[in-house]
């Protein structure tokens, strides 16, 4: 059977057969027709037509050959790509990820399977509807794209790790925050180098890379796309967001000073953000063979950049509000960053804890090196492994349960749970698994505004006790 077609996307098309217009997707030259028929042979799972909260199947009639391509083909709609919508004006284009999100959501609550989303591979109907082309033909699609096609519309939006509704909220937020950006929040040049920087890079918040993007915007796209956040949104909170902003829209207007604040902050962000990351990534490559001379590197460079850094740099809490750095100051302690801890508070104040970061980090960096590990996993990394035993190499080391609230604009309570390694005289309180001790810790901290920053200059530890493991609960 032969046609003729119009283009819809890329390997994607329009195809004519015998007078009657269908939508075709090349899956396989001439060459492969034989294995693309035993491919249909064996039988496909529908796609999906969502109208409000209806699911209507699209199922794919057959094969047609045309300029010496095969295309497999079904019933034809009128409509145009996530894709093609990413490029529309921004409140405009977060109607259509509303719509989508709506959709997904729809799959869950009638229990289909999701596919992966594939901006290319989903179509807005013109009668309102939403196609999504079943899995299998989505992945034959992938198949014969070229790799720069691929990543664009699908590696870039697909976390390696994630499944499920998670991962559908993991892509949903990246489009939005290219909706926001204009730009990725990854940018690796291959697939596995974008899978890497999904596992161990956090993008720089949306407001950042353009100031005039609501705050509220900002932070919640930032959770959808932390594979690690216990917080991250769901798809229903999704929706709503998604068609609040699409009426109210994504941006607020700063002054001019407030948006060159922002932008040099997160170029300062970034930066050091990609330098640790690249960091990371080194070792991880090379570091058995730079085990031994890491130690004096890590420690006089440390020394020297405090020193540098202090004399040359801002601190990287340059327009942070009094929420933000507290904030960072204990999401800090989780990543080691001891210049950022540092950055949070007057000099002289906790000590302990850059102390205690930079001390870890130079031990878990020669472990990296040497042994291929870190040493410690966080109290959300082991929990959302399903809590597994660690060997006696390992333990569980850091914060989790974190609460701040608001006495005043310069005073906050914050209550969480801090791990760490189980010592002699706390083996009492061991939990097994972990190799690691509970402590739960209520801090009152104050903070002062130099004229420059908001820095912490107290830190009031009003409770610090240890949990028993018996009554430690698991999130």
């Amino acid at each position: 059977m032969a046609g003729s077609i119009n283009q819809v996307s890329n390997n994607i098309r329009e195809i004519q057969v015998n007078g009657t217009a269908y939508l075709g997707i090349r899956i396989a030259a001439t060459s492969g027709k034989r294995s693309v028929k035993r491919f249909v042979e064996d039988g496909l799972d529908p796609g999906y037509i969502v109208h409000g909260q209806t699911l209507e199947v699209w199922k794919p009639l057959g094969l047609t050959e045309v300029d010496g391509q095969v295309y497999l083909y079904g019933p034809f709609f009128e409509g145009r790509t996530v894709e093609s919508v990413l490029a529309y004006e921004p409140r405009v284009a977060v109607s259509y990820l509303e719509r989508l999100a709506r959709a997904y959501a729809l799959f869950i609550e009638q229990g289909k399977a999701l596919p992966r989303l594939q901006t290319n591979g989903i179509f807005f109907l013109d009668d309102g509807g939403t196609l999504i082309l079943p899995p299998i033909v989505l992945e034959r699609l992938r198949n014969v794209q070229v790799e720069a096609d691929r990543i664009r519309t699908f590696d870039v939006y697909n976390h390696p790790d994630l499944s499920g509704e998670r991962a559908i909220v993991f892509s949903l937020s990246v489009l939005c925050y290219r909706v926001a950006v204009g730009a990725m929040p990854f940018v690796g040049d291959d697939e596995i180098e974008l899978h890497h920087e999904m596992r161990d890079l956090k993008p720089t918040q949306a407001h950042y890379r353009n100031p005039d993007v609501r705050p509220d915007v900002s932070e919640l796209l930032q959770r959808g796309m932390d594979a690690k956040a216990l917080d991250a949104p769901t798809l229903v909170e999704l929706v709503e967001r998604f068609d609040d902003w699409s009426k109210s829209g994504l941006f607020a207007s700063v002054s001019e000073e407030r948006r060159q604040l922002l932008l040099q902050q997160g170029e300062r962000i970034e930066k050091r953000a990609r330098t640790a990351y690249a960091r990371r990534r080194y070792l991880s490559r090379n570091g058995r063979t730079l085990a031994a001379a890491l130690v004096g590197a890590i420690i006089v460079g440390s020394v020297a950049f405090s020193i540098i850094r202090n004399v040359t740099a801002p601190r990287v809490t340059l327009g942070m509000s009094p929420l933000e750095v507290v904030s960072l100051f204990y999401s800090s302690i989780n990543t080691l960053d001891h210049a950022a801890i540092e950055d949070a508070v007057a000099k002289g104040v906790a000590r302990g804890e850059i102390n205690e970061a930079t001390n870890l980090y130079v031990i878990s960096r020669v472990r990296l090196g040497n042994e291929g590990t870190l040493g410690f996993v966080t109290p959300d990394e082991w929990i959302e492994a399903g809590r597994p035993a660690l060997d006696e190499t390992m333990h569980v080391y850091g914060i989790d349960q974190l609460e701040i609230r608001a006495l005043s604009e310069t005073r906050y309570v914050v209550e969480y749970r801090k791990w760490e390694q189980a010592l002699t005289e706390t083996l009492a309180f061991r939990i097994a698994e972990a190799n690691s001790t509970v402590r739960r810790r209520q801090d009152v901290l104050s903070l002062e505004f130099d004229g420059t920053y908001w820095l912490i200059v107290d830190i009031e530890r009003v409770i610090d006790d240890l949990i028993d493991p018996d009554e430690l609960t698991p999130e």
